[in-house]
């Protein structure tokens, strides 16, 4: 599998199929997503999801951060799939110039998996 579609949509898909069980047992269940506003670029290739015939990193990262974001719209469970904002991590030099500490971004995810919120 292409890496960025491995990494940022298929693991999440298969940690949320196994505790599908718990998520839906008791109403309440919540799945939260780290996505990226890149999913608005992205195109899923349906023939060619490994992007093997016209491969770029930016369009295969675009199109994992889309297939997570449509996979979040899920009816059993609240489900959200959120961009953390512009952070200063190893993907910023693919977006921007600067971006806030990851410890920022990571803070609105905090807030999200609280069930009070």
């Amino acid at each position: 599998n292409e890496i960025a579609f491995q990494v940022n949509f298929l693991a999440h898909y298969l940690l949320t199929h196994l505790l599908e069980a718990a998520l839906t047992s008791d109403p309440g269940g919540r799945v939260v997503n780290v996505s990226s506003s890149m999913h608005r670029t992205g195109a899923i290739q349906w023939n060619d999801p490994q992007r093997a015939r016209r491969y770029s990193r930016v369009a295969a990262y675009a199109q994992s951060q889309l297939a997570l974001t449509v996979f979040a719209a899920d009816p059993r469970v609240t489900a959200v799939s959120v961009h953390p904002g512009v952070c200063d991590t190893a993907m910023l030099p693919l977006y921007a110039h600067e971006g806030c500490a990851p410890a920022k971004g990571a803070a609105h995810l905090v807030r999200l998996c609280d069930p009070a919120t």
